[in-house]
């Protein structure tokens, strides 16, 4: 029987057809149409946050249906019990109310949602975002995990081929474990180097602050003109992939 994040995982690149027709297009018309060239490129651009924060969203979604099905409410971490129940306290500071609640959801054994994990409706997944999702679910400062990961962080020595190479390797070993629980990922994160949170900004942050103010320009009419070339969005897009496939295995990896 296939998992919730074993699914997910797989259409992940099925997610991303619209950017690659866009792509291929802006390749097509480089040289014979310098405006459409332009507009597809800033689209591009645009569509590449706008995925990134579909992403967030579902993989939210994924995570907690992954949770329901295999877990009853007693049995999840304290963390995510507490996060559960300020949906419905507002206070983290009500402690007395919020044990309270929980032992009532434990006594029912309360199906979880995904609204009380997820940013607001329209919030750009910038790292702040990003990185109180993953809070939520008892994982801080998810960033500072990708600071030792010397596999990883090889995509900025930006080679298309090098950063495919390595998204394709990544995806095989998620789906090895993915197919079926329990994941038994501690390999994987060993591999890729993830598995201790370590201190200073990392160059993935500066990616997704990049990613998120090249949009930001764009949408706000700060920037008429068109600032990437195709071959650095085409590039962008599969190092984005590479970091969602991360967050897949990092939050998937906390299922015990």
């Amino acid at each position: 029987m296939s998992t919730y994040m074993y699914d997910f995982l797989i259409s992940i690149e099925d997610n991303w057809q619209e950017v690659n027709i866009l792509i291929s297009k802006a390749k097509e018309v480089k040289e014979s149409d310098e405006n459409l060239y332009n507009a597809l490129c800033r689209s591009i651009t645009i569509l590449i946050v706008s995925h990134m924060e579909g992403f967030m969203k579902n993989l939210v979604k994924n995570y907690i249906d992954e949770l329901n099905s295999k877990f009853e409410f007693k049995d999840l971490t304290k963390g995510v019990q507490r996060t559960y129940c300020l949906k419905y306290i507002g206070d983290e500071n009500q402690t007395d109310k919020i044990e309270k609640l929980i032992e009532k959801f434990e006594e029912y054994n309360c199906n979880l949602s995904h609204e009380a994990f997820i940013f607001d409706k329209n919030k750009n997944p910038n790292v702040g975002i990003i990185q109180s999702i993953f809070k939520n679910f008892g994982i801080n400062k998810v960033f500072t995990r990708f600071n030792k990961s010397d596999i990883l962080n090889k995509v900025f020595e930006n080679s298309l081929f090098r950063t495919n190479e390595i998204k394709e390797t990544l995806k095989n070993d998620l789906k090895d474990r993915l197919s079926s629980f329990p994941f038994n990922l501690d390999e994987v994160i060993d591999k890729y180097e993830l598995k201790k949170e370590n201190t200073g900004s990392t160059l993935w942050e500066d990616f997704i602050k990049d990613m998120n103010q090249k949009r930001h320009n764009i949408v706000h009419g700060n920037e008429f003109s068109n600032i990437d070339d195709i071959h650095s969005l085409e590039l962008r897009k599969e190092k984005i992939i590479v970091f969602q496939y991360v967050l897949i295995l990092i939050l998937s990896s906390s299922i015990k």
